[in-house]
């Protein structure tokens, strides 16, 4: 199924950019009539991912994934007879990393489209890269309105719309009303949206506490919420920082029910914090192949 996705997708930016039909150069050079990263025989895709780092664990997923997917791909011939490849670079969840990575691949190994990206910060910080450099981009985990735009494809919901339709949720269930609910966040703009999202909603947020990007200890923030009367922590982070923070809170003895969003609630956070992940509860914003909802059977199906 995963397949006729990515070949819809890349055959349409093929046309949008005109080479479908067209003798490319030589190494995938751009010209006037000529898509960057096009040959003859191929078609170059870049990935900027985390993969070191924090949240090195879901750029690793993404790309073994996404090079699973070009693998299946090429060995039923590719798209309109090209092969695919895949270049990845690192951006270790950092901005700025992020920007250089954009401009070496529009630079040192162009690019057909940049797929799949991992993080909002860095994508976003990316944005005048990839408008400056003309180079389309599909499908970032990274649920941001502005990642949208004449060359930009979204794959998930926003941030916004995900925490109301929670907080709504959560609202609506009768063993969630008396919770008290509080969030522990990296103060950046994806933190503020998730936030954003769920106050927009029905259930009410007593109290907020931010720490930095690269903090290493939550205690204080941790011991603000707790004295706030918290009972229900939402933390806004990679799977690192929550499991710090999980193990924090067990030293202290505050014992909360926690959220985190699906960035963070990983096969990694479990094996770092084991048994204080149970009962933790995330949002996934993409429907299982066994969900009997509208659409779903004929994804399945395809």
């Amino acid at each position: 199924m995963r397949r006729h996705g990515v070949i819809a997708a890349l055959s349409a930016v093929l046309l949008l950019t005109g080479c479908s039909g067209l003798t490319a150069q030589p190494g995938g050079g751009s010209s006037s009539d000529v898509a960057a990263g096009v040959t003859d025989d191929m078609i170059r895709l870049g990935m900027i991912a985390p993969m070191s780092g924090p949240a090195g664990s879901l750029g690793a997923d993404s790309s073994a994934g996404a090079r699973a997917l070009i693998a299946q791909v090429n060995e039923n011939g590719g798209i309109h007879g090209r092969r695919l490849e895949l270049v990845v670079q690192d951006d270790q969840y950092q901005p700025n990393q992020h920007v250089a990575a954009v401009n070496y691949l529009a630079t040192q190994e162009p690019v057909l489209a940049v797929w799949g990206n991992v993080g909002a910060a860095p994508s976003l910080a990316g944005l005048p890269a990839y408008r400056q450099h003309g180079i389309p981009l599909l499908f970032p985990l990274a649920p941001e309105p502005e990642l949208v735009f004449d060359k930009g494809f979204a794959l998930t919901s926003s941030w916004v719309n995900q925490y109301k339709l929670l907080s709504d949720s959560l609202a609506a269930q009768p063993e969630y009303r008396d919770r008290v609910f509080g969030f522990l966040f990296q103060d950046d703009g994806t933190s503020k949206e998730v936030i954003a999202g769920f106050e927009q909603g029905a259930t009410p947020v007593r109290a907020q506490q931010p720490f930095p990007r690269g903090a290493t200890s939550y205690l204080p923030q941790l011991a603000q919420l707790q004295q706030a009367g918290v009972t229900d922590v939402i933390m806004v982070s990679a799977a690192s920082n929550l499991a710090v923070a999980l193990k924090e809170a067990d030293q202290i003895g505050y014992h909360a029910r926690w959220y985190g969003t699906y960035a963070a609630v990983t096969p990694e956070l479990v094996a770092l914090a084991g048994p204080l992940t149970e009962g933790l509860t995330t949002i996934n914003p993409y429907s299982p192949p066994t969900v009997d909802a509208p659409g779903a059977r004929e994804f399945v199906d395809a």
